[in-house]
């Protein structure tokens, strides 16, 4: 197995103000407080706990079939509300689903606790019992004199009666006001809804998760990756510099030419990388150790790409100190032929593309921590400000001079500006239609950029356009895909942020950030609101978000346009999630 030194700190996936001290994160020994919303004058969270604790109810009404006198007790005697499954209308239809929203036609009224357990039904009634999953987030809250006026986000799966598949994607505004101790509902109305029907009988999801079929046998899989993030927290030493956080990218190539995918694993450090080979049945057994490419250095991004123009794919993996390059020998064995230190940043993931036009491969290195930045007991640098920082890595351009010999053009090309903000992600494409490459780059906590290149003969600059060309996108980036969603040839851009309900519920209170201008606050809320579309109009980007539906990625770090269903029309594809706890109420 092959390691580096380990350079990495402690992780820590964050710390609040706290009125009290709740559990340690698991093997760390650090306490993760967080806010009580019982004190500080936070009674929109006060409320928000209690509403949720009464949607348990109906979360488990949903989910069993089951409507008793608890379900009834969520409301008011003058409850008025509409059924929870409107009137709808096609809106999408093709051989495999039909994709209904309502249709704004007059839906019937159901009053009293007895109209409310008729309007739960009008979901439940059509599904199978025991075969449903529910969960809420509630996304608003307004407070009142006797009660309050909540939003909620609602996501349902489930199996209808005829063995079809139904999902519902909804959002539901209510009010409830308090009797005693009690906390009541006393209207409901669907403020959007969208529901996605099988057309034939389907009694599993229309995506099988094979990660068992095709690896499941290894040891490697066996021993390592089907273990979570806290049984490792439990068992590696993180003061030998060890970093657990889930940073951990894949990359897919064909390592051995045999014109099967093959899949690297990064891991976090202390726990070797691993290579499984493709085979013809669909199952990939890991060969990292034979290869020599079994590193135990923290390793967050990784890149298969032909450096030398040989005919195979060569393996590049971002570790805490730099990146590591290693030659395909064609057979699929590796040897390091350059390592390549990054002074002052630590790179999470790679985008490789002929800038320069040279014929071979450049790489692009998206760094996130400035090295030296972060203490021995914090994984991540302090984003100042938290809503536009400006005092992350400095990402890093590696011109390829053959050879496995690279040299670092970031300044002397113009990346160096704007160059500071904490990148996860990086996407080349030639978006203005001009020959040349340009560059998309994702940051955490604020501005994102557009790098345009702009050539006078050999001479090559990038400036960044991103405010400009209207794709500052000020949010939480995660990551970036170019893809025609549109068809109409020009490139269009969709970035990862994170969705959070918390921050569309809290930034819209009176005392957060009371002293704060109204600008700097809606920057803080719209980092809450989830991902971006950016449609290429040929002079600048216009934001359709928000119309095109696709806000809605949750936790995103990674995003793709793919043609999943051959119809000429590129769809998205949005991976997501982070490290919860056992009961995470997550969406």
């Amino acid at each position: 197995m092959r390691m580096l030194s380990f350079l990495s700190l402690i992780a820590l996936l964050g710390v609040a103000v706290a009125d009290e001290l709740p559990p340690e994160i698991p093997g760390t020994g650090v306490a993760t407080p967080k806010y009580d919303p019982n004190h500080g004058g936070w009674d929109s969270e006060r409320l928000a706990e209690e509403a949720s604790l009464q949607l348990n109810v109906l979360k488990d009404a949903l989910e069993t079939g089951s409507a008793g006198a608890s379900l009834a007790a969520m409301v008011s005697e003058g409850f008025a509300g509409e059924a929870l499954r409107p009137l709808t209308v096609s809106v999408f239809e093709d051989a495999v689903v039909d994709v209904r929203r309502a249709s704004g036609g007059k839906s019937v009224r159901f009053e009293g606790k007895d109209g409310w357990v008729k309007a739960v039904q009008t979901l439940t009634d059509p599904l199978q019992a025991g075969q449903l999953h529910a969960k809420f987030k509630t996304i608003g809250v307004d407070v009142e004199n006797d009660g309050a006026q909540l939003r909620f986000e609602i996501r349902l799966d489930g199996q209808s009666k005829d063995g079809k598949r139904l999902q519902v994607n909804a959002q539901w505004a209510t009010r409830w006001q308090r009797e005693g101790e009690q906390l009541e509902m006393t209207r409901f109305e669907i403020t959007d809804y969208e529901e996605i029907l099988t057309k034939r009988p389907h009694p599993q999801p229309l995506f099988a998760d094979a990660t068992g079929a095709s690896l499941g046998q290894d040891p490697a899989f066996q021993q390592q990756l089907a273990y979570g993030i806290d049984h490792w927290l439990a068992r590696l030493d993180t003061r030998t510099g060890i970093k657990v956080g889930g940073w951990n990218g894949l990359a897919i190539g064909d390592a051995n030419g045999d014109g099967i995918e093959d899949l690297y694993v990064c891991q976090n450090g202390g726990l070797p990388n691993r290579l499984f080979l493709g085979r013809a049945d669909g199952t990939a057994g890991d060969v990292a150790a034979a290869a020599g490419v079994d590193w135990l250095e923290t390793s967050r991004g990784a890149l298969w790409i032909d450096l030398d123009n040989d005919g195979d794919q060569d393996l590049i993996v971002a570790v805490s100190e730099g990146l590591l390059v290693h030659e395909n020998d064609g057979g699929g064995r590796f040897q390091v032929r350059s390592a390549e230190v990054l002074p002052f940043a630590v790179p999470y993931s790679l985008a490789a593309a002929d800038y320069d036009q040279d014929g071979d491969l450049d790489i692009f290195a998206a760094c996130y921590d400035r090295r030296g930045h972060v203490d021995r007991n914090i994984s991540l640098a302090r984003p100042v400000p938290y809503h536009d920082a400006n005092n992350g890595g400095r990402n890093a351009l590696l011109r390829n001079e053959g050879g496995f010999r690279f040299s670092h053009q970031t300044k002397r090309v113009g990346l160096d500006e704007h160059n500071t903000r904490y990148s996860y992600a990086a996407a080349w494409a030639d978006y203005d239609r001009d020959g040349d490459l340009d560059l998309y780059v994702a940051n955490d906590f604020g501005r994102n950029n557009l790098y345009r290149q702009e050539r006078q003969g050999d001479r090559i600059r990038f400036v960044d356009v991103a405010e400009e060309m209207g794709v500052l996108d000020i949010a939480a980036g995660m990551s970036a895909a170019w893809g025609d969603y549109d068809n109409d040839g020009l490139l269009d851009l969709y970035v990862s942020n994170m969705f959070s309900s918390a921050g569309n519920r809290i930034v819209t209170q009176g005392q957060f950030l009371a002293n704060e201008d109204k600008a700097t606050r809606a920057l803080f809320l719209r980092h809450a609101r989830g991902n971006s579309l950016f449609r290429n109009t040929g002079s600048g980007f216009d934001d359709v978000s928000i119309d095109a539906a696709v806000t809605q990625g949750r936790w995103a770090w990674g995003s793709a346009f793919a043609d999943l269903n051959n119809d000429g029309w590129q769809d998205l594809v949005v991976a997501n999630g982070f490290i919860t706890q056992a009961d995470t109420g997550d969406l």
